[in-house]
This record gives structure tokens, sequence and C-alpha cells, in this order.
């Protein structure tokens, strides 16, 4: 039996405000997305986007996650699947599964779709310079000992 003398706000317990922890992010910053991040998840976001839209699930499928720069999500698909790619940029599926993307991450990222060989012809300042430093390594090393005896390997 609850006494009389007491006021409501003693009678019944406050329920208290649940937190939830996203790292340590600081008060209004974008939580820490990595691209591994959003790789590890990708069945999810299909599982979420299948549930509002099949057809677009289908086409997304074909797509991979490659590349997360500010809030532009990169996806790659290989070829024989323009098609694919075609439909994801549609903006009814490319908002689908940007709501999906938001839903699931907390931020809002944008979609940029290129084919495999459209994407590794894309290079940046930066990579192109490392590029050109590269070959005037090779080209030291073949100077000094004999080109017959250079083999450059990708690694």
């Amino acid at each position: 039996m609850i006494p009389n003398d007491l006021t409501p706000s003693q009678k019944t317990p406050k329920a208290e405000p649940k937190r939830v922890d996203l790292g340590n992010t600081a008060p209004g910053a974008k939580p820490d997305l990595r691209i591994e991040g959003i790789q590890e998840r990708w069945n999810d976001v299909l599982d979420q986007v299948k549930k509002r839209k099949k057809s677009t699930q289908a086409f997304l499928m074909e797509g991979k996650p490659v590349q997360l720069e500010e809030n532009t999500l990169t996806l790659l698909f290989r070829e024989g699947c323009s098609f694919h790619k075609d439909k994801v940029s549609q903006i009814e599926n490319r908002q689908t599964i940007e709501e999906v993307l938001k839903q699931l991450f907390g931020i809002s990222l944008t979609l940029q779709n290129f084919m495999e060989n459209e994407f590794q012809t894309k290079q940046t300042p930066d990579n192109q310079e490392l590029k050109s430093q590269e070959q005037a390594l090779i080209d030291k090393a073949k100077e000094m000992f004999g080109a017959d005896r250079v083999v450059v390997k990708e690694g």
C-alpha cells in the first residue's frame, strides 16, 4: 500500500531516458563510418532493401561497396551488369537504397555507381603522382641493374 502523505512524484519512479552508445562520437558529430563497416553489413542492406522493393534488391545484389569518401558511397558493378548499374541509378531505386543506408548507418549517404572498368580509369592526381614516382624507381632500377634483371610484380 502506498502511503497517502507522499507526493505523486514520490509514489512512482521516474523512467530514465534510454541512452544508446554509438561509440566515442562527440555530440552532433556523425558516427565514424568506414567502408569496412558498410561491407560487413552489406547483407543487412540487401535484406532491408528487399523488404521495401524486391526488384531493387535484385539489381543491387550485383553491386559491391568499394569506397566511402565523405558521404558518397561508391558501388562497383562487374562487366555484363550495366543494366543492373543503370537500374540502381534510377531515382526511385537509388532513393530506396539511400533511405535504407540512412536507417542502418545513421547518416545520409549518396550512391555513386560505376562499372569496374570505369572506376579503375578514374584516378586522382595523388594516385597519378604515386604511379609516376613508382615508374621512376623502376626506371632507376633498370638503369642500375639492367632491364633484363628487373622484374616488376604487381602486389
